[in-house]
């Protein structure tokens, strides 16, 4: 969406094939044209991206790319993730990993990626959900050595 009061537009697709044994592929185009109304065009996008998925059992894996072209000259950005989880019964566990990094504009500036790791666990008893989850992202904010760290833990009812 756009997040100002100037004009925008763009056009988005994805196209997954998925297999009976749990091989799914996808890839994904998005353009937007955030040009405001005297034609300057400084916020507008491409983002493309491409992902596998494998399921058997209870356990998922998967894996995905994405790459994001600024205009005129702006910061581009990669990106990869990948996950793994187990499901079974009322249990569910996860854990991922991912890592961003930006290309800078500037001839002098050193690109900084930032790296995050997650592992989650959930327990659905009846109606109530008791989980957990542990995130710790490196290179916080794309400032280098800036560590950021959080734990949750929660208790959930359905009525």
């Amino acid at each position: 969406g756009v997040t100002s009061s100037a004009p925008g537009s763009g056009t988005a697709y994805v196209v997954e094939v998925a297999h009976d044994s749990g091989l799914s592929l996808g890839f994904g185009q998005e353009d937007i044209n955030n040009g405001t109304s005297t034609g300057n065009t400084a916020s507008d996008e491409s983002n493309t991206t491409a992902y596998v998925k494998f399921a058997m059992g209870p356990v998922t894996i998967g894996m995905q790319e994405a790459y994001q072209n600024s205009a005129n000259g702006a910061q581009d950005n990669e990106a990869s993730f990948w996950a793994v989880a187990y499901t079974a019964g009322d249990l569910s566990l996860s854990y991922g990993e991912s890592s961003i990094q930006g290309h800078p504009t500037a001839a002098t500036a050193a690109p900084v990626e930032k790296e995050l790791e997650s592992i989650q666990i959930a327990y659905t008893m009846g109606a109530m959900t008791i989980s957990g989850a542990m995130a710790e992202t490196g290179n916080a904010g794309g400032t280098a050595g800036q560590t950021y760290e959080e734990n949750r833990l929660s208790v959930a009812f359905a009525f």
